[in-house]
């Protein structure tokens, strides 16, 4: 019988979270590199008219070739010595096809928004008034949570006057005033807001 490992709740998300910022930070700089005017997934339109089948079938075959890969992996290796750093790569790759796959359904209905179900008595948070969270005007930088008075939220959720913390060396996210999900940016204000109530 195959040995389990258990996992933490802490170990997991440290993991899931890492595979989300750098599938974010690959997919922003590498944009320019796809990019055919205002299409950011032209390369996969144009497979896809070359194959003569829609773009969100070819993105998933295209996905299902690496998650086929790792099915690959697993039977010919002892997982203990799969060597991560190409595992973390098919995982990534497959991870982000499966995500541009959704994109293009969401497309033809003209719908981004994510339509999964709310856990039950949790309410989303909203950005109160007062406040903005918006996407940085130069692509490599992130989302910055900043108030009426011009005032920026930090990640150690201190506010500091016109200023997000950027410096040259910082990469996608990375600065004090910078996150790289807008879902982030937004659980920081709710926990900023929450600490100023008590």
């Amino acid at each position: 019988m195959t040995q389990q490992k258990p996992v933490n709740h802490k170990d997991y998300m440290l993991l899931s979270d890492a595979y989300d910022k750098h599938s974010r930070t690959l997919m922003t700089s590498k944009g320019g590199e796809y990019a055919i005017d205002n299409d950011f997934l032209a390369m996969e339109n144009r497979l896809a008219g070359m194959l003569g089948d829609s773009p969100e079938y070819v993105s998933l075959v295209m996905a299902g070739k690496h998650i086929t890969a790792m099915g690959i992996i697993l039977e010919k290796n002892d997982v203990t010595k799969i060597k991560l750093e190409k595992w973390d790569e098919r995982i990534r790759d497959a991870t982000n096809l499966l995500k541009i796959t959704s994109v293009f359904v969401h497309a033809k209905q003209n719908d981004f928004s994510l339509h999964l179900g709310k856990e039950e008595g949790v309410q989303p948070f909203v950005v109160p008034g007062g406040w903005v969270i918006e996407w940085g005007r130069d692509p490599h930088l992130g989302w910055y949570v900043k108030n009426e008075l011009n005032e920026f939220l930090y990640k150690d959720l201190s506010i500091h006057k016109s200023d997000t913390g950027w410096k040259v060396e910082h990469k996608f996210g990375e600065a004090p005033g910078y996150w790289s999900a807008e879902k982030e940016a937004k659980a920081a204000l709710a926990a900023y807001l929450g600490k100023e109530k008590t």
